[in-house]
């Protein structure tokens, strides 16, 4: 698969603010994928219903919301990504999982995951 390429692949998008969720779905979209939009508040919902190829997550510090998520998405062979302005402290629960420091370029985000999936 080249970089960029996602055709027939769906990513889960878990990010609580509409204009990055938005701006991540249309790199995506362009990039062929489909997208599962989720907030922190229902992500664990859609990745339990859904067939996924990949996921980008949200971290956020102050919760731990994303170790179950990263944990179920680790059960399903899922590979996941984090997109955060903060690194993750659990190095057990996200042993392995990019992390792509906010801001950065939707097509990083879409290269990164062309990688993943090609690689999983």
């Amino acid at each position: 698969m080249s970089a960029g390429n996602l055709a027939g692949h769906t990513v889960l998008v878990m990010e609580d603010e509409a204009i990055i969720a938005l701006d991540l779905e249309t790199a995506l979209v362009q990039a062929g994928a489909s997208v599962a939009r989720a907030t922190s508040a229902n992500a664990m919902q859609i990745a339990a219903q859904s067939p996924l190829s990949a996921a980008v997550l949200d971290l956020q510090p102050a919760s731990s919301g994303h170790r179950a998520l990263a944990r179920l998405l680790k059960q399903k062979g899922v590979p996941f990504l984090f997109y955060s302005t903060h690194g993750p402290e659990d190095v057990t629960t996200m042993r392995g999982a990019p992390v792509i420091f906010k801001p950065a370029r939707s097509e990083e985000i879409v290269s990164a995951l062309a990688l993943l999936i090609g690689g999983a």
